[in-house]
Order: C-alpha cells, then structure tokens, then sequence
C-alpha cells in the first residue's frame, strides 16, 4: 500500500476551523457574563473583534479544541489535550 504525496500533504496541513471560538486561543476571550442558576447556566464571552458569544457546558472553543466543562457562577473552566495530559483553562468574571 502505497501513499502519495497529495496525501501526506494533506494529513500534514492543520484543517482551519470555521466556528469563531475555533478560531483563538482560550486566553483571548473575554468572560463578561454568566446567567442562570445551578441546573443550567449560560456565559457570555467576548472576542477581540467585539463580538459576543454564548457558552453551555459541552462547547468547543480554543486553538487545541477545548471544551467548556463546568460553569460556575464566577468563572468557566476550559479543558484542553495537550498531548496525553489534560490542561485547565480556568476564565474568571471581572467586576466592571
């Protein structure tokens, strides 16, 4: 089985996502709302363009494909693969 060039290329090229939280790195937004209460809660955060966007539990975002794993009433947190390990990305609500 032989593999062609073409597909070597196309395996090494990082696919670019078309979702916008794909599209920066966690640290680059902003957190700037959280509502709800325990059962279900919804964040707000802001990129540098200006533009708005809701989060759940479960939503991808991030350059490494994090996932919102918990929202709590002053923070989310953010979980990334960096290689086998596990990263952390905690965002915390500013008051102003």
């Amino acid at each position: 089985m032989q593999v062609t060039a073409a597909k070597k290329e196309k395996a090494a090229t990082k696919v670019e996502s078309i979702f916008p939280l794909q599209k920066a790195g966690v640290d680059n937004f902003n957190l700037v709302g959280i509502m709800g209460d325990e059962t279900r809660r919804v964040a707000v955060v802001e990129d540098a363009a200006k533009k708005f966007y809701p989060l759940v539990v479960g939503t991808r975002m991030g350059l490494h494909n994090g996932k919102v794993t918990n929202i709590l009433a002053d923070r989310i947190i953010v979980d990334e693969l960096d290689g086998k390990k596990t990263k952390r990305i905690i965002l915390k609500l500013r008051n102003n």
